[in-house]
């Protein structure tokens, strides 16, 4: 046997297929999840590991896989509204009118924690981001775990993020529990706004703009190529194209077209109605 063929077989062990109606295959994820297990899951915007957020050891793995000396600011899904309030302080009305346009939807939102309330892997500052997706799938696997669920993207520290289950493989081996397959996934992460204060402010443009809303602050940067920002077409073709040294991505011509493809998109999207206070 060689080892492609045995390396397919791995494969096929620890994947799972959606199907036609993804929720029919909860009773397998749910276990998979639960305890200290980590998942590769597809979202509304693109492919994560995920864990239990309220497990020490299932975050510990998941360090492990995105690798470097990242700490990771991660990023939770929730089942609704009232699961992100009963870690986070009820933001202000003008940050809540946001959520209600924007939630359910790819729109990642930072809060002030309650105290005591969340995990230890909470910004220094005391804040926690949380995403209601709009995907019944996906909450109804949050309230399936009971608790909210670690998503972040799919992808070594300052690498592309895998956009199939199979390139996830690739990167993650047998170090991933299960490896839940809905199909290529080429999309952009979700858009950040932080609604810890009395208004919100855009961090990163993602796959959605928050048309007719006016948004205040400076777009936010990462080291991980995953993350896409900047309200300027060129620079958000960089962003795409480049890693944080500057080299450009080894993908070859396809993938960095599809980068540039997804960086007109996402700039296309940020041009309908959304303003950005500051470069």
């Amino acid at each position: 046997m060689s080892d492609t063929t045995n390396d397919r077989e791995l494969f096929g062990n620890r994947r799972l297929g959606l199907g036609v109606d993804p929720r029919e295959r909860l009773p397998k994820i749910i276990p998979a999840i639960s305890d200290e297990g980590v998942i590769v899951l597809p979202t509304d915007t693109i492919y994560g590991l995920s864990c239990r957020w309220d497990s020490v050891a299932a975050r510990e793995r998941l360090q492990k896989l995105k690798g470097g000396e990242r700490v990771a600011f991660f990023v939770s899904l929730v089942s609704d509204r009232e699961m992100a309030y009963r870690y986070a302080e009820t933001p202000s009305d003008e940050c809540r009118e946001l959520l209600d346009v924007a939630w359910p939807g790819p729109v990642t939102a930072i809060f002030r924690a309650r105290a005591g309330a969340v995990p230890d892997f909470v910004g220094s500052d005391g804040t926690i981001a949380f995403r209601f997706p709009n995907s019944p799938f996906l909450q109804e696997l949050v309230r399936g775990v009971g608790v909210p669920v670690i998503s972040t993207s799919a992808n070594k520290t300052g690498e592309p993020h895998a956009e199939s289950a199979e390139e996830a493989w690739s990167v993650f081996g047998e170090g991933v529990d299960l490896y839940v397959d809905g199909g290529p996934q080429e999309a952009l992460p979700s858009t950040l706004v932080d609604v810890s204060g009395d208004k919100p402010r855009l961090l990163r443009v993602g796959i959605q703009a928050l048309r007719g809303l006016q948004v205040e602050g400076e777009p936010y940067r990462s080291r991980d190529p995953g993350d896409y920002v900047v309200p300027n077409s060129r620079r958000l073709y960089r962003e795409h194209l480049q890693k944080p040294d500057g080299r450009r991505h080894p993908q070859g011509p396809d993938r960095e077209g599809r980068a540039r493809g997804q960086g007109a998109r996402a700039f296309g999207r940020h041009l309908g109605g959304l303003q950005v206070g500051g470069e």
